[in-house]
């Protein structure tokens, strides 16, 4: 499941299209690329964005609205460009959309079908996030430890269907 992103850049009234394919996974590199440096939640937002795209078939990686409730008391909204970046989803296309709130949760629904997905860090996660923000862990250490967990260990999912 590939998809092309078209990048159009101007140069003297000249226009050069460059052409990228991603492919889930998303890669830990991609994401520091469009982040603009590791992150631990914009790897998690990759994963949880990967994981949407496959269980819901997401074929264009266009056709997704996600809904981020993020916990202000952890530095998490950098999960929005792993998201965006796995999903598609755009705020200039108002397809994502954070909303601060006292938990992390990330809803990504199929405009096409209406089923979606509800994620949510797993306990175990949640501790580990706490753990090494109070030991001092850099975010590209946080970043390669949440590459090496698994999904499992990473979120819970649920069902969604929008009505």
């Amino acid at each position: 499941m590939a998809v092309a992103l078209a990048v159009s850049v101007s140069l003297n009234a000249a226009s050069l299209t460059d052409v990228v394919e991603l492919k889930p996974p998303t890669s830990a590199a991609s994401v520091r690329e469009f982040h603009g440096h590791s992150d631990p939640w914009a790897v998690l937002g990759a994963r949880i964005g990967d994981h949407a795209v496959k269980r819901l078939g997401l074929e264009k990686k266009m056709g997704a609205f996600v809904l981020v409730e993020y916990d202000s008391k952890l530095p998490m909204t950098g999960i929005a460009d792993g998201l965006q970046l796995a999903t598609g989803a755009t705020y200039g296309r108002q397809s994502i959309v954070l909303v601060q709130s006292t938990r992390l949760r990330v809803r990504v629904v199929s405009t096409e079908t209406k089923k979606g997905l509800v994620f949510r860090l797993t306990e175990s996660a949640r501790n580990k996030f706490y753990q090494w923000k109070s030991e001092g862990y850099g975010y590209e250490k946080q970043a390669s430890l949440v590459v090496n967990m698994t999904d499992g260990d990473l979120f819970m999912t649920e069902d969604y269907e929008d009505r």
